[in-house]
């Protein structure tokens, strides 16, 4: 099935030609936003081969992304790698323990409140 926006007819769709390479563009970047989702570090022949362009496209389009902020990414061109996770700030890490040791705590009460509930209840000394 033909798209008209796609046709290379000169008169009826003179930018077809770009029309394809935007949508080949954007295309490409939609899946590396997937692989920005769903990996935390990938090589790039293995993105190369799922998307199925060559790995100098791969790197340019990564770096245009990154540039324009779309994704945070990394690329290590010794191991032929890219590397999406952000590097946690040491603020985050610590409000991050806060929050699980305030559950654990409030957990710890709440076990610690029934047993004495159930001692009374059972008048256990």
């Amino acid at each position: 099935m033909k798209y008209p926006i796609f046709a290379k007819d000169e008169l009826l769709n003179p930018g077809a030609e770009r029309h394809l390479q935007l949508f080949r563009k954007y295309w490409i970047q939609h899946d590396l936003g997937i692989f920005q989702k769903y990996f935390s570090q990938v090589r790039i022949e293995r993105i190369s081969s799922m998307i199925g362009i060559n790995k100098n496209e791969v790197e340019n389009e990564i770096a245009d992304m990154v540039i324009n902020n779309y994704i945070f990414a990394k690329i290590n061109r010794i191991n032929q790698t890219v590397n999406f996770k952000k590097k946690e700030d040491h603020h985050d890490i610590l409000n991050d323990l806060n929050f699980d040791l305030a559950k654990m705590l409030e957990k710890i009460e709440t076990t610690c409140h029934l047993i004495h509930k159930e001692n009374l209840k059972h008048d256990i000394k």
